[in-house]
């Protein structure tokens, strides 16, 4: 009866509160390093330049994000007054390109 009791719980979502506090506290692998572990120091450093890249990406995302946002309204000044040429034809080009390859990154990262 326990067990169906708390595997209903978790399909409704409701035990999945608690058990965050689990998920964020650092497993005894990852751990402050003891002397002489030098596993655990390599560990550790590579974690660290897992979460240097992911922080580079996401400063790089955000800059392209507003890169996009002015191109995005440059574009609507000038649908607005219903220039539709090659211009803003080029621009909204480059506005896909970017998505596109910001999309990309955000796979590959």
């Amino acid at each position: 009866m326990r067990t169906s009791f708390l595997g209903i719980l978790c399909g409704l979502g409701l035990l999945a509160l608690p058990l965050r506090g689990d998920v964020d506290k650092p497993s005894p692998d990852e751990a402050a390093p003891e002397r002489g572990e030098p596993g655990r120091e390599r560990k550790a450093s590579a974690r660290d330049e897992h979460e240097a890249i992911h922080r580079k990406l996401e400063d790089e995302g955000e800059e392209n994000l507003k890169e996009i946002a002015r191109l995005m309204e440059k574009i609507r000044d000038g649908l607005r007054r219903k220039k539709t040429g090659d211009p803003t034809q080029s621009d909204q080009r480059e506005v896909v390109k970017k998505i596109e390859d910001l999309i990309d990154k955000i796979g590959k990262g």
